[in-house]
């Protein structure tokens, strides 16, 4: 794509890989806050000047990046891969309904901690996004 003249520019969560963060904490408000303000970052950039702004995403970054859009005027296009553009019917299907609703009991519970300053007691990216 670079060769195409486009500006390519990947990031990994907070709190995932060797990103900046707390370990294993995953919030999809803060996910979609720090895509968009890479997307304004990306567009302050003088090489940047006249070039179209296009996200891409896998799994939770393909349902992402809708979001992004959403909150993004100046994003023109999009490429979602399996993504996981409806999170409460994914974590039905992988839960099932009991499972579901216990999780979405400790999440309250865990932005409750989260709220007052605390860490989080998830133990794994993946307890919350079990893929």
């Amino acid at each position: 794509w670079t060769k195409q003249g486009a500006i390519v520019v990947s990031c990994d969560y907070r709190g995932f890989g060797q990103s900046e963060g707390k370990e294993k904490h995953v919030l999809c408000e803060e996910q979609v806050r720090d895509i968009a303000n890479l997307v304004a970052f990306v567009k302050a950039l003088p090489l940047a000047a006249g070039k179209k702004i296009v996200l891409a995403g896998w799994g939770m970054g393909g349902g992402l990046v809708f979001q992004v859009a959403h909150i993004c005027p100046n994003v023109d296009g999009l490429v979602s891969m399996n993504g996981l553009l409806d999170s409460p019917i994914v974590q039905r299907l992988l839960r099932g309904e009991k499972g579901f609703q216990s999780f979405l009991q400790r999440l309250a519970q865990e932005r409750a901690l989260e709220s007052r300053g605390q860490s989080n007691t998830f133990k794994s990216e993946f307890e919350i996004y079990p893929l």
